[in-house]
C-alpha cells in the first residue's frame, strides 16, 4: 500500500497558486485597459479630413500608450490578447483589436507626437512671417523652428515625413517636415536676420566693444540729466548712460522701488557701475 505525504507548506502553495494567477490575470487585464483607452487618441480634421493626435496621448515627450505597452510586454502577454478601443484611428477599429495592433498603433502615435512637437514651432515661424518687413524682429520661433526640427530628427522621425494637413488662418499646412522647415523656418530666420542686421548697422559703426555690447541689449538709454535717446552717435559719444529698473518692491511710503543704474565708460569700455535707489521714479537730480 502507498501513503502519499503532503505537507502543509504544500497545500498552503496549492491554494495561493490559483490566487496569485487571479492576480496576474486581473494586472494585465487592467493595463490592457489603460493601452486601449490611451489609443482612443485620434479626430479627423473639418476641413482636411486628416487623422490628428489628440494633445493628451503625446505630452512632455512620452506616448501615454508607451507604459502599458511596456507593462503588457514585461508580463509576456501574447499578441493575441484583446485591447478594446472606444474611438476608432488610423490603424484601430472601434471596438476590439489585438495587442499586436495596438502596438503598431501606438508607434504611429510617437511618430505624430514628434511631429507636432516639432510643427508647433513651425506653425509659430509661419505665422511670424507676416510680421516680417515691418521693422519688428524676433527670431525666436525660427530659431526654435529649427532646433527642434533637429532634435526631431534625432528621435527618428526622417525628413521625409508628412504632417498631417490642416488649414491655419489662409494657409494649407501641408507637406514633409523637410519642406515646411525650408519654406517657414530657414526662409524666415534669413530675412529676420538681414532686417536685424540693418536696424544693428548704425549702432556697429558708431560703437564697438562693451559699449556696442550694451546698446544692442537696451537699444535706447537716459543721459545725463534725465533725457531719453536711441540715438546710436547720441549713445556712443556720451560717457555715461542710465537705466530704470523698478524690482518688485515698494517704499515705506508706498510709492514703488526704482533702482537706476548707471555705467559710465572708458572709451567704448565699461568702466564703473553705481546702482541708485529711488522711491518712485528718477528725478533729473538723480542722473548725474
Amino acid at each position: 500500500m502507498r501513503i502519499t505525504f503532503v505537507s502543509v507548506a504544500m497545500i498552503a502553495t496549492l491554494a495561493t497558486a490559483p490566487a496569485l494567477a487571479d492576480e496576474a490575470s486581473e494586472a494585465r487585464d487592467h493595463q490592457l485597459y489603460l493601452l486601449g483607452d490611451s489609443l482612443s487618441a485620434w479626430s479627423k480634421d473639418d476641413t482636411t479630413k486628416s487623422w490628428q493626435v489628440s494633445g493628451a496621448a503625446f505630452d512632455l515627450g512620452v506616448a501615454r500608450c508607451a507604459p502599458p505597452l511596456a507593462e503588457l510586454t514585461k508580463m509576456g502577454a501574447p499578441g493575441s490578447s484583446k485591447v478594446r478601443v472606444n474611438v476608432a484611428g488610423p490603424d484601430l477599429v472601434e471596438g476590439e483589436n489585438t495587442l499586436d495592433d495596438a502596438r503598431a498603433a501606438c508607434g504611429r502615435i510617437v511618430r505624430a507626437g514628434l511631429i507636432r512637437d516639432w510643427e508647433r514651432w513651425g506653425i509659430f515661424a509661419m505665422q511670424d512671417h507676416a510680421k516680417l518687413g515691418q521693422g519688428r524682429v524676433d527670431t525666436t520661433y525660427f530659431e526654435r523652428c529649427l532646433t527642434s526640427y533637429d532634435t526631431m530628427l534625432r528621435k527618428g522621425i526622417t525628413k521625409d515625413a508628412k504632417v498631417a494637413p490642416q488649414q491655419i488662418g489662409n494657409v494649407m499646412w501641408t507637406g514633409t517636415v523637410e519642406e515646411l522647415r525650408k519654406k517657414w523656418c530657414d526662409a524666415g530666420l534669413k530675412v529676420a536676420q538681414a532686417e536685424q542686421d540693418k536696424k544693428d548697422a548704425p549702432y556697429k559703426q558708431a560703437m564697438k566693444g562693451e559699449k556696442l555690447r550694451m546698446a544692442l541689449l537696451y537699444r535706447g538709454v537716459f543721459l545725463a540729466g534725465g533725457e531719453v535717446t536711441d540715438d546710436p552717435k547720441r549713445m556712443a559719444s556720451a560717457k555715461v548712460w542710465f537705466i530704470d529698473t523698478e524690482p518688485p518692491t515698494w517704499c515705506a511710503n508706498f510709492a514703488q522701488s526704482h533702482v537706476l543704474h548707471r555705467y559710465e565708460f572708458n572709451g567704448d569700455e565699461l568702466a564703473k557701475t553705481t546702482d541708485i535707489n529711488t522711491c518712485g521714479a528718477p528725478r533729473a537730480k538723480d542722473f548725474k
